[in-house]
């Protein structure tokens, strides 16, 4: 038998569901724009959090609460990183899909993605893989028990 009909279809072996998660900024953009890059990984969907710090706090109360834990200087960097390099990336095109199929990829923005919301959105995008990177939530078991082969976090630092 073909090794391509074992392992996929008869046009080459099968891409693995990935869903990505974020907050979006330059680290997430520059990591999704690899990711649809890949020829082995259909992006079936993409998870944006829309939290800051904590799920129970609103904009203003959360960069207060950044401001406090992190210092004025780090909390400007990461709205650089993230809403004003969300900005550019608009601009720039840069956040667009590339690969075959990402146009169709789902999206959810959440505050927790834990929630029955986000683990419904998991469970219909069917993944292979949950990868996350410059994502600001805790993943619980339940919400790491979705993903059919693994999970896998990409840390800026």
């Amino acid at each position: 038998m073909n090794a391509s009909v074992v392992a996929g279809t008869a046009l080459g072996p099968a891409r693995l569901r990935t869903v990505f998660c974020t907050c979006g900024g330059l680290y997430g953009a520059l990591v999704l724009r690899r990711l649809r890059a890949c020829a082995q990984l259909e992006i079936c969907g993409i998870v944006r959090s829309s939290r800051v710090l904590d799920p129970r706090f609103g904009f203003l109360q959360g960069a207060i609460a950044q401001i406090r834990r992190s210092g004025l200087a780090y909390a400007l960097y990461l709205w650089c990183t993230t809403t004003l390099a969300d900005a550019l990336c608009a601009l720039s095109g840069m956040g667009r899909p590339t690969g075959p199929g990402d146009a169709a990829a789902r999206r959810l923005t959440t505050r927790d993605v834990n929630d029955r919301q986000g683990r419904a959105f998991l469970a219909e995008c069917a993944p292979d893989l949950l990868i996350t990177s410059f994502f600001n939530q805790l993943l619980r078991p339940e919400t790491l028990a979705v993903p059919t082969l693994a999970c896998l976090n990409i840390h800026p630092s």
